[in-house]
């Protein structure tokens, strides 16, 4: 499995392979932390362009891994090598428009400016500070003056005049000030409940989080561990490692310690562990509010690799750092001064989360203090915007549900083929084509239960509902083990067919009906599947020019409405608005609507396709029930 997964990496970073746009906006960066800080630069450019395609590329795959997880619509790639050949393979395939480099020039490499300039794509950097005395310049020898890249965006006045002196034109500078201060965590009011049912954590347990723990501090942390609970017997560490190497390491030393350790990654009922390893990048953001106190590590032990951190500030948690602050931290040394954070030496750790166990005022004060120095820095999300506004790629208006930003791949032109179709009505022996076949095949059910995948899904009261049949959409329930044996299952991933055992399935339209067809007919093998199509038996759908695509939720609801049951009870249809995020215990995945659905035409979608319902409806979903309620009698077509 390895092996393959590093082929595949190989072959993408050769542009071999790859997915294939007609215009795209590419970043470029290197760690989370950077794509973090210009989260919510992103999503306004999304707003802005939402016809272009978002490509997120990185060189290490720790940053891929963070990226899949936090922009799961999006095209996550390893950044190419900078080669011509493989370049051009790789601008001829997603069609960048513009360039975006995340605090760095030197995150692209020379050849690949060279070539951005010379098919006239605009390169801009962003959230750039003169660190150190070195300003990282990838074209050696080339003066800035003849760079190739159209705009930098500073965080500060000193860092524009070492541009300047180096010969970078003025006009191609301005200062926004640090995008660092814009924090957009995927969860923003997450309840305290929820949050510490995820982690498996007493509900009154002290917790404190020792972030980005670096080799040399793993012992120091455990032994200052292991004295407070002398004293506080629950209190639980939540410790994400510099890398994952250090698990194996730190599980091992937790066991020798005799303290119950758990992965988070490994959810468990059992036993309340007193150290989570947080082995998936990118959770911690989720979970500052249920902190007494924030580690920042790398300064505790010369490392001087200090994690810059601002989202501990969001949620009033106190941040603690050690003696060894990196130079270049310029927003810790800015806490510190400002009395925003606790600095101490390692042989005043004990006793100084001690205080902030016992001393809730303490804590209190602060957070505040770290919370008001940080939101009056904020703004530069909005320079920053305006700065590129001019170099935005816009294109003409049309119907997302369209993706004409995307050319197909040659899988989808073959499922689209007259041969393919042809060849594919074998593969069409079970298909149901009316409301009165798929009711029969379902044992004319007086109670359907149609379950989204937001956080509603899993309501305690569903376990207790009686029903006839179980809708539900695509997989990535079944790992949670609750109510995993549905009757009908709405296709969009087409490892539905690997991982659900034979149900009927449901398609939204007949190119993704032949196209899964394909799909099923490669993963599974000769097996015919039941299913139906929404294209083609339901009116609403297949008579309606919709702006969006509806989702498979949307179409869920629409179809269980169609069956007429006695009874109609929804749930997990959170409408990307529920606070405990995007789906039940994701801390990571934004928490939005991905490219080619919107909130109003999936709204508008149920509206129509619950009018002639006749039965009683109960919505568990207060998302969908209070937007619902808010539409307009009138509304018109979308």
């Amino acid at each position: 499995m390895f092996s393959r997964l590093v082929l595949f990496s190989l072959v993408r970073k050769l542009a071999l392979g790859l997915p294939r746009s007609r215009r795209s906006i590419w970043f470029q960066g290197a760690t989370p932390e950077q794509f973090c800080t210009a989260e919510k630069l992103i999503r306004d450019m999304r707003a802005q362009a939402p016809h272009q395609q978002f490509v997120f590329t990185s060189c290490h795959s720790a940053t891929l891994t963070w990226l899949k997880a936090r922009f799961p619509t999006d095209w996550i790639l390893p950044a190419p090598w900078d080669r011509t050949s493989i370049l051009r393979r790789f601008f001829r395939a997603l069609q960048p428009r513009l360039i975006i480099l995340l605090e760095s020039p030197a995150s692209l490499g020379e050849t690949a400016l060279r070539y951005a300039a010379e098919t006239q794509v605009s390169v801009v950097v962003i959230n750039m500070r003169y660190a150190d005395g070195v300003i990282p310049d990838p074209l050696r020898g080339l003066r800035l003056a003849d760079s190739p890249i159209s705009q930098i965006c500073v965080q500060d006045a000193h860092t524009a005049a070492v541009l300047r002196d180096r010969g970078f034109s003025p006009d191609r500078i301005t200062i926004t000030g640090a995008l660092d201060f814009e924090f957009a965590p995927p969860t923003k009011s997450a309840s305290q409940e929820y949050l510490r049912n995820e982690l498996c954590l007493p509900s009154q347990a002290p917790v404190i989080i020792a972030e980005k723990i670096t080799p040399a501090e793993e012992t120091l942390m455990l032994q200052l561990f292991r004295q407070l609970r002398e004293s506080h017997p629950q209190v639980v560490l939540c410790i994400e490692p510099w890398h994952n190497r250090q698990l194996l390491h730190l599980e091992a030393m937790c066991r020798d310690a005799k303290l119950p350790v758990a992965r988070r990654s490994r959810r468990s009922g059992q036993t309340p562990p007193a150290v989570v390893l947080f082995d998936q990048p990118g959770e911690l953001s989720g979970i500052y509010s249920v902190a007494t106190c924030v580690l920042a590590g790398g300064s505790f032990a010369g490392d001087k690799k200090t994690v810059q951190t601002i989202g501990p500030a969001y949620y009033g948690a106190p941040l603690v750092f050690g003696p060894y602050v990196s130079p270049d931290a310029e927003i810790a040394h800015t806490l510190i001064q400002q009395q925003a954070a606790l600095q101490v030496p390692p042989q005043a750790l004990t006793s100084t989360l001690e205080a902030l166990l016992t001393s809730p005022q303490l804590a209190t004060a602060l957070g505040e203090q770290m919370g008001s120095l940080v939101r009056a820095r904020q703004g530069a999300g909005a320079k920053t915007l305006h700065a590129l506004a001019r170099f935005i790629p816009r294109a003409a208006e049309e119907p997302l549900v369209q993706t004409a930003w995307r050319k197909k791949t040659r899988r989808q032109r073959f499922g689209e083929s007259a041969v393919w179709r042809k060849l594919a009505t074998y593969r069409m022996q079970r298909r149901i084509d009316d409301w009165e076949t798929l009711k029969q095949r379902l044992a004319y059910p007086r109670t359907i239960l149609c379950l989204g995948n937001g956080p509603t899904s899993e309501l305690p009261e569903l376990r207790d509902i009686p029903y006839d049949c179980l809708m539900r959409v695509n997989w990535r329930w079944q790992a949670r083990g609750l109510l995993t044996q549905p009757d009908v299952v709405f296709v969009g991933d087409p490892q539905v067919f690997q991982k659900l055992s034979p149900c009927i399935f449901a398609f939204s339209n007949i190119s993704l009906e032949i196209g899964m067809l394909l799909r099923q007919l490669l993963v599974c093998g000769p097996r015919v599947v039941e299913y139906f199509t929404m294209e083609r038996i339901s009116a609403l759908i297949r008579e309606h020019d919709w702006y969006a695509r509806p989702t498979n939720g949307a179409l869920m609801i629409v179809a269980a409405a169609a069956l007429q049951p006695e009874r109609l009870i929804i749930a997990g249809m959170d409408l990307f608005l529920h606070p405990d995020g995007r789906y039940p215990g994701d801390l990571r995945s934004s928490n939005e609507y991905s490219q080619v659905h919107t909130r109003s035409v999936d709204l508008e979608v149920i509206r129509r396709g619950l009018r002639e319902y006749g039965g009683e409806l109960v919505i568990l979903s207060e998302a969908l029930r209070t937007s619902l309620a808010a539409l307009p009698v009138d509304a018109g077509e979308l």
